[in-house]
């Protein structure tokens, strides 16, 4: 990349959420907190409910590109070698960011799958 300073990467976490659970739910991960921001549009949740492009299982997860239709899958480790590759000083791994509306214990589930990808990626 022909960057000589410190590299952060992420795993793409939260563009699983914006093409999974958040088009579902109709939901973003921001919304505004003050009551002078309501009225801004940046993101907040939507009423508009779309068909999740992400599928998200124990080994990792399936996207259907929204540019084209072609699928990919993508494993924790495989994120990790990508990121590896980029020569990144801080990488992250593959999480699952959940929405707003998903109850406590698929909240649990995800943080759990989530721990059970980080131990895999780095073994």
């Amino acid at each position: 990349m022909s960057w000589e300073r410190p590299l952060m990467t992420d795993s793409g976490g939260f563009q699983i959420f914006s093409l999974g659970s958040g088009k579902e739910h109709g939901v973003g991960k921001i919304a505004p907190i003050f009551p002078q921001e309501k009225d801004r549009s940046i993101g907040p949740f939507s009423s508009k409910k779309e068909k999740p492009l992400v599928r998200v299982d124990e080994d990792g997860v399936e996207f259907i590109s929204y540019l084209d239709g072609s699928r990919h899958r993508a494993t924790p480790e495989q994120v990790i070698q990508i990121e590896r590759k980029l020569g990144a000083d801080i990488i992250l791994v593959l999480d699952e960011c959940t929405s707003p509306l998903h109850d406590y214990s698929y909240t649990k589930e995800a943080m759990e799958r989530t721990h059970r990808w980080g131990i895999r990626a780095f073994a």
